[in-house]
């Protein structure tokens, strides 16, 4: 994704699409203008199944995530001693 366009891009609309080529890198260049939470079920990054999940990825963004919306795939992995 090239930021010739990034500020008409929709970016509540990218947030949960499951199709772009998501990388830690991509959610760290636009970490300012992904919507986070969502406002429906579907919604938001914190509920984009598609996203790389990792420990080191939740912890980066603690204070972003809607933690009641993350998908069960990416908490089942590890205990809440394993993310703080």
């Amino acid at each position: 994704m090239g930021d010739q366009y990034s500020d008409i891009w929709d970016f509540k609309a990218l947030s949960r699409n499951k199709a772009l080529p998501w990388s830690e890198e991509l959610i760290a260049r636009y970490e300012n203008k992904w919507d986070w939470e969502g406002e429906d079920e579907g919604e938001g990054l914190s509920q984009n199944e598609a996203l790389p999940w990792s420990k080191e990825l939740i912890v980066r963004y603690e204070d972003r995530w809607d933690w009641s919306r993350l998908p069960s795939d990416a908490l089942t992995q590890y205990t809440p001693y394993d993310i703080r």
